[in-house]
């Protein structure tokens, strides 16, 4: 799995990371580009992306979907230098950190490949959360 999702990762320049977390908070995959790793410079760069933002993601799409739009599929937030998709695919979360440049909507037709090759993840996560 991780394979495929380096795979993904590199056909996008943008792209730096590929989170996947339970929706508590529970860091379960992360594949970077080599010229980003995480454990360079101050050794933290995704853990408040990787623990902290899934879970407020969580809330936040439960607050969101009381508008009445439908469920919500994708939060975006957007920082000096750094955009972050957060893909609901819940139980899971899936964070896409990329260059505040990148193109969204290139990495938005990605979620659908992403939820497809998470699907054998999700369903363990289900399944541990249904016991």
């Amino acid at each position: 799995m991780e394979v495929k999702l380096h795979a993904l990762l590199d056909r996008y320049e943008d792209l730096a990371a590929i989170l996947v977390s339970t929706s508590e908070g529970v860091p379960l995959l992360k594949v970077e580009h080599e010229e980003h790793p995480s454990d360079k410079d101050d050794g933290s760069m995704f853990e408040y992306a990787e623990t902290v933002l899934p879970s407020v993601f969580a809330a936040a799409a439960e607050q969101a979907g009381k508008l009445k739009f439908g469920s919500v599929s994708a939060i975006t937030c957007f920082f000096d230098s750094t955009a972050l998709i957060h893909i609901n695919h819940l139980p899971l979360v899936i964070t896409l950190i990329a260059a505040q440049g990148a193109s969204l909507g290139a990495l938005f037709d990605l979620a659908d490949d992403l939820k497809a090759l998470l699907l054998p993840l999700k369903k363990v996560v289900e399944s541990t959360d249904a016991n």
